[in-house]
């Protein structure tokens, strides 16, 4: 019976810190599979806890740096000036006249 409420005890505490790992980070497919292998080999609750800690840090640290690595790339390298629309469209200039714009 003690056993028995061992056995219970490690999977409810794999399966607890499975989960938050899940929802707190977004993970591909392969990662959870990494995750859960990861915590399959544990054989007690304090592995458990050591594997989390450690699961938890390297993914946030991993996607922080991959949010610096892009930062650079996804900022624009120049602009385009602005071009006037209206310059010679008596349409556009006889409306701005009745609206009052020019």
């Amino acid at each position: 019976m003690k056993h028995s409420l061992y056995e219970v005890n490690l999977l409810n505490a794999k399966l607890l810190y499975m989960n938050k790992i899940f929802k707190a980070k977004s993970l591909t497919e392969a990662q959870k599979v990494k995750v859960v292998g990861a915590f399959d080999r544990a054989s007690n609750v304090k592995e458990v806890k050591n594997i989390y800690a450690t699961l938890n840090e390297s993914i946030s640290t991993r996607k922080k740096q991959l949010s610096e690595s892009f930062s650079f790339a996804s900022k624009p390298a120049g602009y385009a000036p602005k071009q006037n629309i209206t310059e010679a469209d008596p349409f556009v200039e006889r409306m701005q006249k009745l609206a009052g714009i020019k």
